[in-house]
């Protein structure tokens, strides 16, 4: 996304205050310490991590946040790797990270881990649409795959060529646990909500093919060909509205993809209620342990940190909007969302 421009207001916070405010959070929401036998599994779209003009107590406090979680799939890390190793190297050494190369908007995915927690296993690639070409005309062509869908009473169809960022693929091994999974990290291509355009229909052909691909995973009658069943679908998948009624929605569930519930009425973006973040399980055997009732649990972030600031525009509509400014140029304007699997 375009970065974020520096509010032309000065905000100078206390790094430590901050800390001490995030942590809060845990508190308010009543989330219990995690058992010996849950590790919590966390996505969080940390927006422009390189190109935006984040200071290092900026980055630290990014570190903080992170540092909570046990493994956490990261989107928009930038081509440029340099905020993002500031973030690792706050993160000291009890953390590691796997990552893509770029791919479109100039972006990579990563996973960042707790070593003493999990550790890689042997797979690690990208999800590619990579099917047999043909000769047509004497050419050799890669045809796109066809998707039909419906969306108010009208009729469209869908052609995938491939991803705009390929997701991310890695498997995991939960030590001390016969627990092991495979995250397929998404950022979803977004392009705009217009149901005719080419860009809306290239964020369906996505989520069909996402889903076409995990629900693959759990039918196929060859096991062999499989490195590991335990298929987490996790990121940003770019869908504004979990409802019935949003063919993107109907896309990832068409194949048997039941998104998680939050817990809170909380959406994973700042400026308005959106559900663009998800966790996806696609086998039954993964177990989720719930967190006031319900398995995914958004962590709203900005209603704790950056307070001076807060009380400074409290009670301005228009004055608050600068409070969202300076959070997501400082922070992202997505929250991370997490879920605490058992293991």
């Amino acid at each position: 996304m375009p970065v974020f421009p520096k509010p032309k207001f000065e905000f100078n916070y206390n790094l430590n205050d901050e800390k001490d405010n995030f942590d809060v959070y845990f508190t308010h929401h009543e989330i219990p310490a995690k058992a010996a036998n849950e590790i919590d599994l966390a996505t969080w779209n940390i927006a422009n991590l390189g190109p935006q003009k984040r200071r290092d107590k900026d980055l630290k406090l990014i570190a903080h946040i992170l540092s909570k979680f046990d493994i956490i799939a990261v989107q928009e890390v930038n081509t440029n790797l340099g905020h993002f190793n500031k973030v690792m190297q706050e993160l000291g050494d009890k953390f590691d990270f796997r990552l893509t190369d770029s791919a479109g908007n100039s972006e990579r995915l990563a996973v960042v881990y707790k070593k003493k927690v999990l550790a890689p296993r042997n797979l690690f690639g990208e999800l590619d649409y990579n099917p047999n070409g043909k000769i047509v005309d004497g050419k050799y062509v890669v045809l796109p795959k066809k998707q039909k869908f419906k969306h108010k009473g009208k009729k469209y169809e869908v052609l995938f060529y491939n991803f705009n960022r390929n997701p991310f693929l890695s498997t995991w091994q939960v030590l001390g646990s016969s627990v092991s999974f495979l995250l397929a990290n998404v950022h979803i291509y977004f392009g705009d909500d217009k149901a005719d355009s080419a860009k809306f229909k290239n964020r369906v052909a996505e989520v069909f093919f996402l889903a076409d691909w995990a629900r693959h995973q759990q039918t196929a009658k060859k096991r062999e060909n499989l490195y590991e069943q335990n298929v987490i679908l996790i990121g940003d998948m770019n869908i504004p509205k979990m409802e019935s009624d949003n063919p993107v929605y109907r896309a990832l569930k068409r194949r048997g993809m039941e998104p998680s519930a939050f817990s809170t009425g909380a959406g994973t973006t700042i400026k308005e209620f959106t559900h663009y973040d998800q966790v996806v399980f696609t086998n039954k055997k993964l177990k989720v342990t719930l967190i006031n009732k319900k398995p995914a649990t958004v962590v709203d972030f900005d209603n704790f940190i950056f307070q001076d600031l807060w009380n400074r525009f409290d009670g301005d509509s228009k004055q608050l909007a600068k409070f969202k400014a300076w959070t997501k140029f400082a922070v992202s304007d997505h929250r991370p969302l997490f879920v605490r699997l058992k293991v």
